[in-house]
């Protein structure tokens, strides 16, 4: 893969023109952890990707906005402990 080429066209398109460090190296991580241990099919790299994207606020976070406790003891969740939901 091209790897400047993927990184212009997510410049211009999704990103409005720039992409934070912190994105470019997630991105370039997954890429590589993709090119590594993925299966080749671009179409899931673009899953992958598209569901970063969207939980990361369009790559403008690496980390989530809420604290997770909403999510304690949530037994429907599968968090049956105390520290499960964070």
């Amino acid at each position: 893969m091209d790897h400047a080429a993927f990184f212009s066209a997510m410049r211009a398109k999704p990103s409005g023109g720039s992409l934070q460090q912190r994105a470019v190296d997630g991105m370039s991580a997954l890429l590589l952890a993709f090119v590594e241990h993925g299966d080749g099919d671009r179409r899931r790299l673009a899953y992958i990707l598209g569901t970063v994207s969207h939980e990361s606020d369009r790559f403008l976070t690496m980390e989530e906005y809420a604290s997770g406790a909403a999510y304690e003891e949530r037994g429907d969740l599968g968090n049956t402990q105390t520290g499960d939901g964070k």
